[in-house]
């Protein structure tokens, strides 16, 4: 790599330092024997599929979700102008998951160059990417090495595909860092980029560890925010200016995301209205948090609450849902969530192929389940073209 690169020059603000002593067990990290972690692997990756899907047709729709009534949030709508296949139609949120999680099964590894790849390959099918990934991927395309093509912005587009290094790394803080930072960089090469998409890849870690029986709403966010603290301990972290002019000055994500645990909010109108809910991530893994433990016991809600604050309701409510699937499982979902979600099968295999890398004692006395692979109609694009696969 030459002198501008990520892997050099930049390595000491974008890549994180070596973890501290024990931080995996400090932090929370490490295998329990009561849960079921392909139940656990499977509810990470469809629970943030049918959060995308819940809250794709509230996008950029500014806060026209909060009129509606809750069951109705709660529907799938058919992706207009597709005249079959399933109505849990999902954007680039789960379509940048699944070009990860693909990556990661079929190296074994979080290898940078073979994921631009699959980024270049996923451009021309891609629903509704963001403006940082586009101007990312398009510098991959003119062959712009990964550790030099990432955009200089603080939008979630890291975040919200990070949760296949948690199903990578769920009992190793020092990997879980370093490979949520290099898949970040990817498409967003900024500070606040790296601590969002190593936070909410700790945050799925963690919850996959969690019997929700044995949890109360205090222990969970007070060992979650702890926990958090030793994952980002030593992070580089930059204050940025927020979006809105009556709260001036400068905030860490890091910060926000204490708010997100500590600060009680009357409702979740009160809650968007503090945080808001749009693509830059100070705002949208906060609010996606507050919705995971605001509902954290009833999955269901967390979604639907997550959809209704609208603006950046997809990524926000994928989030939110890969937290909630970590925490209860796949079979927290709604049967009809879960039979009309597009990829289900695809992700669930891909869950299996992670959990297989973490290997023991993670895959001892795993359940089983249905195996399969997503099927698309004639009417549909694939979700990647054929040269990524």
């Amino acid at each position: 790599m030459d002198q501008q690169g990520i892997g050099t020059t930049n390595d000491f603000r974008l890549l994180p330092p070596p973890a501290p002593a024990a931080a995996s067990q400090r932090a929370g990290l490490s295998h329990a024997a009561d849960v079921d972690y392909r139940l656990k692997y499977r509810g990470a990756l469809i629970g943030g599929a049918i959060g995308d899907a819940l809250g794709r047709p509230w996008e950029a729709r500014g806060d026209a979700a909060a009129s509606r009534e809750l069951s109705s949030l709660g529907r799938y709508r058919r992706w207009p102008g597709w005249a079959g296949g399933p109505t849990g139609t999902v954007t680039d949120d789960t379509q940048l998951t699944m070009c990860v999680a693909e990556s990661i099964c079929a190296r074994g590894r979080v290898d940078p160059e073979d994921l631009a790849r699959r980024f270049v390959e996923w451009m021309p099918v891609a629903r509704g990417p963001g403006a940082a990934t586009l101007e990312a991927v398009s510098a991959l395309a003119r062959g712009v090495a990964w550790d030099r093509a990432g955009a200089a912005s603080d939008g979630n587009g890291a975040a919200m595909r990070v949760s296949p290094l948690a199903l990578l790394h769920p009992v190793d803080v020092e990997s879980l860092r370093g490979d949520s930072a290099r898949s970040a960089v990817i498409t967003h090469a900024t500070p606040m980029a790296v601590v969002s998409a190593i936070a909410q890849a700790f945050m799925v870690a963690w919850c996959l560890h969690r019997n929700p029986g044995a949890l109360t709403a205090d222990t969970l966010r007070s060992e979650l925010l702890a926990g958090l603290g030793v994952a980002l301990d030593g992070v580089s972290e930059e204050a940025v200016p927020e979006r809105r002019a009556d709260r001036p000055g400068r905030f860490r994500l890091s910060e926000r995301l204490a708010e997100a645990v500590q600060m009680p909010f009357a409702s979740p109108p009160d809650a968007f209205l503090y945080f808001y809910n749009g693509a830059f991530v100070l705002e949208s893994l906060p609010a996606a948090l507050w919705c995971f433990l605001h509902h954290w016991d009833d999955p269901q809600q967390a979604i639907v609450t997550a959809v209704s604050g609208g603006y950046d309701a997809d990524t926000v409510a994928a989030m939110t849902g890969a937290l909630v699937g970590a925490l209860h499982g796949e079979d927290a979902f709604p049967a009809p969530w879960v039979d009309e979600l597009e990829y289900a099968a695809e992700l669930r295999r891909l869950a299996d192929s992670l959990l297989a890398l973490a290997g023991p004692p993670l895959v001892t006395g795993a359940s089983t389940g249905a195996e399969g692979r997503a099927s698309l109609p004639a009417d549909r694009p694939p979700l990647r073209s054929s040269a990524g696969t």
